[in-house]
C-alpha cells in the first residue's frame, strides 16, 4: 500500500524534472544568441502573431489550475490505474509543460520578428507560471495524498 510519502527514487525523478524544466528557458536564450551573434537582424514587426502568442501565454497561466482540476477528477475516477506517485509525477510534468509554453511562445515570437523586446513580455509570464507550479516536496506529497483519497 502506498504511504503517500516521497521515496528517494521519486525525489530524484522530481529533481530531474525540475532541472530539465528550469534549464529549457536558458537553452532558448542560448539558441537566440547563437542565431543573432553575427549581428543585429532586421526587426520584422508582425503584430497579429505577436499579440496572438502573447494572448496564448497569458491564457496559459490561468489554464493551469483548470487543467489540474480536470486531470484530478479524471484520475480519481480511474481505480487501480497505476502507482499514485507516477500519476502525480505525470501531473507535475503536465503543469510544468504548460508553464514552459510561455517561454516557447516567446522564443517563437522572437524568431518570427527578431525583436528582443518581446522576451521582456514572455519571460516574466513564464517565470510566474513556473513559480505557480514548481514541484516541491510538500506540493508533491499533497498531490499524492489528494490522489489517494477517493
Amino acid at each position: 500500500m502506498a504511504t503517500g510519502r516521497l521515496r528517494l527514487d521519486d525525489y530524484r525523478q522530481l529533481m530531474v524534472i525540475r532541472i530539465v524544466f528550469a534549464g529549457a528557458p536558458t537553452m532558448y536564450l542560448l539558441v537566440i544568441y547563437m542565431i543573432t551573434k553575427n549581428g543585429v537582424l532586421e526587426v520584422k514587426p508582425q503584430p497579429l502573431v505577436t499579440y496572438a502568442f502573447l494572448a496564448l501565454a497569458l491564457l496559459a497561466v490561468p489554464a493551469i489550475p483548470i487543467v489540474t482540476r480536470i486531470w484530478l477528477s479524471f484520475q480519481k475516477r480511474m481505480i487501480g490505474s497505476g502507482d499514485v506517485r507516477e500519476r502525480a509525477s505525470s501531473l507535475c510534468i503536465i503543469r510544468l509543460s504548460i508553464a514552459e509554453a510561455c517561454f516557447v511562445l516567446g522564443a517563437a515570437a522572437f524568431l518570427l520578428t527578431f525583436d528582443y523586446k518581446l522576451l521582456y513580455y514572455f519571460y516574466p509570464i513564464g517565470i510566474v507560471a513556473m513559480i505557480m507550479v514548481w514541484p516541491t516536496r510538500e506540493r508533491f506529497d499533497a498531490l499524492v495524498a489528494q490522489l489517494e483519497e477517493k
